[in-house]
């Protein structure tokens, strides 16, 4: 399914099923409806988010507390297929469950049906629904619970869907997103502190290692050269998100053409499988051999091993921008239809550009992360002269002048 008819189909038939529970819920004899844990550990949690692999990530501080909390806990996380390579980056989650998205709605109608089959078997003690608005996570967390499973989700003020939840979460749009979640723990009696992302524990295995040190050496890329990764795409949640492709073509060769950095820089243009046509046009444009695509050639684990490797990551909001922050990476980031202070990275480590326009964010949790902008004028109004700034004062801390 396209993510345009996928929340079409969340916000019509969605709340059609959950005036279904209702009435049901209303005549059953079994409420289902939990109290208050108090002090009792849970021993089993499920989590649930769908969209966004850098939305994922953002839950790692709220996923690293729990463990810390409760140590013993089991954590399983249902989300997309799609977010199975960076989910099993994650240590603090124990298992995965997925629903496959993208092949169709009878598949997606199918594996969402054996997902809560298994799920109600777990014996869940608390339900986390980390989608904003969704009623089809809602759904599923009503679904899978037990008597006394604690259900968690954020408070939309409709009363087709709060309902189905134990706890309601308030969102407060001055903090952080990964705050937000963090948040959700306040039911369960969680004390443990906050952690930055980067301080979450996420790190590919030796194999992913091994695999992208024999891609760079194949490419020429040598241990003293200055390795910048850049991602000039945005994922088809929101296009809008993308800067547009004759900048990064002038940046690039601004990258190239300045004389601190000469032979040793080396760009490396990365992507997924359905960006391999627009980065491999860019690359031959470009036509550099201190240019690398690398776009739908490596895993998701591979990508967190380059960015290991790397100096410096660039590129638009997106999720290889939140998985270079959790790698330890330093940051130059593009902003726009989203705003920085709910999903920029965090620290002294990271630029963001973001320049607010009048119709800024048009793009955030409150209108369902959909926009119909056709005019990112948000982006398009960061020049290359500005990125560029930014990346240079990046690299001379990395590498000064003269070293």
């Amino acid at each position: 399914m396209k993510v345009n008819t996928a929340r079409k189909i969340d916000v019509i038939a969605g709340l059609a099923v959950c005036s279904v529970l209702r009435v049901l819920h209303a005549v059953s004899p079994f409420k289902g409806r939990a109290v208050d844990r108090g002090v009792k550990p849970p021993n089993r949690v499920l989590v649930i988010k769908c969209f966004g692999f850098g939305s994922i990530l953002q839950m790692c501080p709220m996923l690293t507390a729990l463990k810390e909390s409760f140590p013993g806990v089991h954590i399983t996380l249902l989300t997309f297929a799609e977010n199975a390579g960076v989910v099993r980056l994650i240590p603090a989650i124990d298992e995965l469950v997925t629903v496959e998205f993208r092949r169709g709605f009878l598949r997606f109608a199918w594996d969402t049906l054996k997902s809560i089959r298994v799920l109600r078997r777990n014996q869940l003690d608390a339900i986390l629904a980390c989608e904003f608005f969704s009623n089809y996570v809602a759904i599923l967390a009503y679904l899978a619970r037990r008597a006394g499973t604690m259900t968690i989700g954020f408070y939309r003020n409709g009363r087709l869907r709060d309902w189905l939840f134990t706890h309601m979460v308030a969102i407060d749009g001055s903090q952080h997103v990964s705050r937000l979640f963090f948040k959700m723990l306040t039911p369960l009696g969680v004390q443990a502190p906050y952690h930055v992302l980067a301080e979450c524990g996420i790190a590919p295995g030796p194999a992913a290692h091994e695999q992208v040190k024999g891609i760079l050496e194949g490419l020429g890329v040598h241990s003293g050269d200055i390795c910048v990764v850049m991602n000039v795409n945005a994922s088809d949640l929101c296009l809008n998100r993308r800067w547009p492709r004759a900048c990064f073509e002038r940046l690039i060769r601004m990258l190239l053409d300045a004389r601190p950095y000469g032979q040793c820089l080396r760009i490396i243009l990365i992507g997924g499988k359905a960006d391999v046509e627009y980065v491999g046009g860019l690359c031959r444009d470009i036509a550099s051999p201190r240019v690398h695509d690398l776009a739908g050639r490596i895993s998701i684990e591979e990508l967190a091993a380059l960015l290991s490797h790397a100096d410096l990551f660039v590129g638009n909001d997106s999720g290889p921008l939140h998985l270079a922050v959790a790698c330890g990476l330093r940051t130059v980031s593009f902003f726009g239809p989203e705003t920085p202070h709910l999903y920029g990275p965090q620290g002294a480590r990271h630029r963001v550009l973001y320049f607010e326009q009048h119709c800024s964010p048009c793009l955030n949790v409150f209108y369902y992360k959909e926009t119909h902008c056709t005019n990112n004028i948000c982006v398009q109004s960061i020049t290359p002269e500005d990125a560029f700034v930014a990346i240079d004062a990046m690299l001379r801390e990395i590498s000064p002048p003269g070293e």
